[in-house]
């Protein structure tokens, strides 16, 4: 096997071993363990250890060599991590729509209260995107709008800290999408109103409404996100 370009993908099959349990919790190895596996250099396997572990998967210590961390210690918002779960994906998607749940609609309900014009203006741009890409059934186009739209809904509320949160939580909201935008919304479309009622109700400058909204749109994704899992 060619060592150029390796890195990667053997970072990413190692994941995928250890995200599945076939390299279980404490278990260890170590660079030549890696050199060996794929045949590759001793520099390749330091990159692949170096990328496994600042995602969280392992610990590399001196005379202990790699060993794999649980769970708790993965950096599950991490776009890498989130895209080699092959499975798994039910608890990380379930807590992102709980959490959702808890800052969403305030964001809504705030954006509702203090929202200034311009990011009220954006955030009726971002849905009239969304309808576009939405229309056009191109599933890409709609991932990308809807992530829009929710950043900026966060950003409408004007809360800085908040703003941040949504772009940490951003890879798990796209894994999710890339979930629950498939084929089917080409034809299922009721996904739209919903946004719209959030939106709408920002607009009107009502922040029970704006919020209500939100808790409808939120918990239809939760419900969209469990049966997409459930395939």
């Amino acid at each position: 096997m060619r060592s150029r370009g390796m890195s990667p993908r053997i970072a990413e099959d190692l994941a995928k071993k250890i995200i599945s349990g076939e390299l279980p919790e404490e278990s260890s190895f170590r660079l030549q363990d890696v050199e060996a596996w794929y045949s590759v250099s001793v520099t390749v396997a330091r990159e692949v250890m170096h990328t496994l572990q600042n995602k969280g998967l392992v610990q590399a210590r001196p005379r202990r060599g790699i060993t794999v961390l649980g769970r708790e210690y993965w950096d599950l918002l991490d776009a890498d991590v989130l895209q080699w779960h092959e499975s798994h994906l039910g608890p990380i998607i379930a807590d992102l729509e709980e959490s959702r749940l808890l800052i969403e609609p305030w964001a809504a309900r705030t954006a509702a209260s203090v929202g200034s014009l311009e990011s009220v203006g954006r955030l009726r741009e971002a849905m009239q995107e969304l309808a576009t890409a939405a229309d056009s059934g191109d599933v890409s186009a709609m991932t990308r709008a809807d992530l829009n739209f929710h950043r900026i809904l966060f950003e409408a509320s004007g809360n800085s800290i908040l703003s941040r949160i949504a772009r940490v939580i951003e890879p798990a909201l796209k894994r999710r999408d890339e979930l629950t935008m498939h084929e089917k919304k080409r034809e299922d479309l009721n996904f739209l109103p919903l946004h719209e009622a959030v939106i709408a109700a920002i607009e009107m400058r009502d922040p029970a409404a704006a919020h209500s909204a939100a808790v409808r749109l939120i918990t239809e994704s939760g419900t969209d996100s469990a049966q997409a899992l459930a395939h």
